[in-house]
């Protein structure tokens, strides 16, 4: 009797453990333009690894501590040169010059940021995508027509998506997510990253003020 329980008891387990997997479906997007809006990432390469710390860390390693700092700078620059367009509309006639030079110094600034973190970026994207295809992974998908992509028969766990954009320049996406459920969603959309602020700045900015 006892070693039915046992037995019993050591199936139900067993079996708990072996069913304990998952589905993650998950939707990418871009956004187009003003007119048309948002568009499936047609073409996105996605990838999910459990979040193992060895690995974790090398492909953290790809990312300079400097790309933190120059994105800081970059949009606290945008910010100020927001405050510098509020100043402006109290100006009546001529434009101070230490305003228009202020400006000035501020375009030039976001402009340079804006250089390196597309260096940045780039050079993020291909280290990790390298560092990604020369490692064993749970797997990797192409994003659909629809903008879906799936993976299914992951054990439960903490996993990492890294989705790099087709549509967007090849932007980065890197995600956390705790498969602990049957069917599980996420999303993302890829947004123009840095073209949106620094079309803002130019059409406020003229170099002849």
């Amino acid at each position: 009797m006892k070693k039915s329980i046992i037995l019993c008891l050591f199936s139900i387990i067993t079996f708990t453990s072996y069913s304990q997997t998952g589905t993650l479906k998950g939707v990418v997007m871009y956004f187009f333009n003003d007119n048309y809006g948002d568009k499936p990432d047609i073409g996105s390469q996605v990838y999910i690894l459990k979040n193992t710390s060895n690995f974790y860390h090398e492909l953290n390693s790809c990312i300079k501590d400097d790309y933190y700092k120059t994105r800081s700078d970059y949009f606290q620059n945008l910010s100020d040169f927001s405050l510098t367009d509020k100043e402006m509309s109290k100006v009546l006639i001529l434009i101070p010059k230490d305003l228009r030079k202020k400006r000035k110094e501020l375009k030039s600034s976001i402009e340079l940021n804006e250089y390196k973190l597309n260096q940045y970026e780039t050079e993020h994207e291909s280290c990790i995508k390298q560092k990604l295809n020369s490692n064993l992974s749970d797997g990797s998908e192409i994003v659909d027509g629809n903008g879906t992509f799936y993976f299914s028969d992951l054990e439960y766990g903490i996993y990492t998506i890294y989705i790099i954009s087709k549509q967007r320049n090849k932007q980065l996406k890197i995600m956390d997510i705790k498969i602990d459920k049957k069917y599980q969603t996420i999303s993302h959309n890829f947004k123009p990253r840095i073209l949106r602020n620094k079309n803002s700045v130019d059409k406020s900015v003229d170099d002849t003020y």
